[in-house]
C-alpha cells in the first residue's frame, strides 16, 4: 500500500474526521430549516395582510363574462382588467373608471405587459348599445366592465383590480418617492390638484415650485396623473398614468422582499379585486421567484387611427382586437418601429 492509500485509509477510520462530518451537517441543516422557517412566517405573514384586500366575487361561467367559444387560450398569459378611480372615499368609487387597463402577465416571454383603453371609446355595451366604454364600469360594476372588455376585444378576462389613484400616494411615499420631467404648465395644474386635495382632506400641502425634472412627493405624483387639460386631453393623461404605474412596478421590484410586508400594509387596502390570495400569490412568483420581468404598454385608439362622433373615440375595434391579441400572445411590439428610409 502506497503513502496515498495509507493516509486515505487513516483519514476513512480516524472518528474525529466523521464527527465533525456529522457537527458539520447538522450546522448545514439547522441553517437549512431556519431558512424555511423564516420564509414559511414570511409568506403566513403575508398571506394574513392579503385578508385586507376587498373582494368581490364574479360569476364563474364564461358565457356570462362575454367569453366567446373561439377565443384565444394560453395557459402562460393570464389578461385581468385594471380600473382606476380618483376619488376621495369608498362611496365615491362606485360607478366612477377614469381609467381602463388591460393589464397581462406573460410568463413565456417574462414580461408585464399594459394597455389603456380611452374611457372615451365607443363600444358596444351589453343592454346599454354602443357607449363610452367607461359606462359599463357605472352601469354594472366590474363584471360588465369586464364582459364590454371581452366581447369587444375577443379577449378571456376572468378577473380584475381596481386601483384608487387618489390613496396611490402612500405607497408611493413608501417606495421614496418618484422622479418626473414636469413642464410649467403641468406644474401649475398640478398644484391646484394638490391644494384642492390638502383642503378636502383638511391637511398641510407642499407645492410643486419648479418646472423640470423633479423629485415628487406621492401626493405631487397622484397630481400629476391627475391632469387632463394639459397635452392632448386623456391621451396624455393615461400616459402620466401608465408612467405612474411603471414607476411603482419597477421600484415594487427593487425593493427589498424583507420590505414587502410593510408595503403590502400600505398597498392592500386601496385594492378591490376578485383574485383569490392564491391567485395573487401565483402571479406574485411569475415576477419575483423567476426574474425581474420587464413591461411594456400600449394605447387604444392609435393616433391617427380614430374619429370623433357624439364625444365618444371611434375606431375599429376588430383591428384593434387583432393588434392586441398580437402583442399580448405573440409579443408582436405594440409600436411599429421607426424605419429611416435609405439615402437617395
Amino acid at each position: 500500500m502506497d503513502k496515498h492509500s495509507e493516509k486515505h485509509e487513516t483519514y476513512k477510520n480516524d472518528p474525529s474526521s466523521k464527527k465533525k462530518k456529522g457537527k458539520g451537517k447538522r450546522a448545514f441543516l439547522g441553517i437549512l430549516f431556519t431558512l424555511l422557517f423564516l420564509i414559511g412566517l414570511l409568506c403566513f405573514y403575508i398571506t394574513y395582510l392579503l385578508w385586507n384586500v376587498e373582494r368581490t366575487d364574479l360569476t364563474q361561467n364564461e358565457q356570462d363574462l362575454g367569453i366567446g367559444a373561439d377565443v384565444w387560450q394560453d395557459e402562460n398569459v393570464i389578461n385581468i382588467a385594471l380600473f382606476g378611480v380618483d376619488s376621495r372615499s369608498v362611496e365615491e368609487n362606485i360607478g366612477r373608471s377614469d381609467a381602463i387597463m388591460i393589464a397581462s402577465f406573460d410568463a413565456k416571454h417574462h414580461k408585464v405587459k399594459l394597455v389603456s383603453i380611452m374611457r372615451d371609446s365607443q363600444a358596444k355595451v351589453e343592454g346599454y348599445g354602443y357607449t363610452k366604454i367607461n359606462h359599463a364600469y357605472a352601469y354594472g360594476g366590474a363584471e360588465l366592465a369586464i364582459k364590454t372588455l371581452n366581447q369587444n376585444f375577443n379577449l378571456n378576462i376572468k378577473d380584475y383590480v381596481t386601483v384608487n389613484f387618489y390613496q396611490l400616494a402612500d405607497v408611493i411615499d413608501a417606495l421614496g418617492g418618484m422622479e418626473f420631467e414636469i413642464t410649467e404648465a403641468e406644474r401649475k395644474n398640478m398644484n391646484f390638484y394638490i391644494k384642492e386635495a390638502a383642503d378636502f382632506a383638511g391637511r398641510d400641502y407642499k407645492l410643486v415650485k419648479k418646472s423640470g425634472l423633479q423629485h415628487l412627493t406621492g401626493e405631487q405624483v397622484v397630481a400629476y396623473a391627475r391632469i387632463r387639460y394639459v397635452g392632448n386631453s386623456d391621451f396624455t393623461r393615461t400616459e402620466r398614468q401608465r408612467a405612474v404605474l411603471e414607476q411603482v412596478f419597477q421600484k415594487a421590484l427593487d425593493t427589498s422582499v424583507v420590505r414587502y410586508p410593510s408595503l403590502l400594509n400600505t398597498m392592500l387596502p386601496m385594492i378591490e379585486t376578485s383574485l383569490s390570495n392564491s391567485e395573487i400569490l401565483g402571479i406574485a412568483s411569475r415576477l419575483v421567484l423567476f426574474g425581474k420581468p420587464t413591461l411594456e404598454q400600449g394605447r387604444f385608439p392609435l393616433d391617427g387611427q380614430y374619429r370623433s362622433g357624439g364625444g365618444n373615440l371611434i375606431y375599429d375595434l376588430d383591428e384593434a382586437s387583432a393588434k392586441l391579441h398580437r402583442f399580448l400572445y405573440e409579443d408582436e411590439p405594440f409600436y411599429e418601429e421607426e424605419i429611416e428610409e435609405p439615402a437617395a
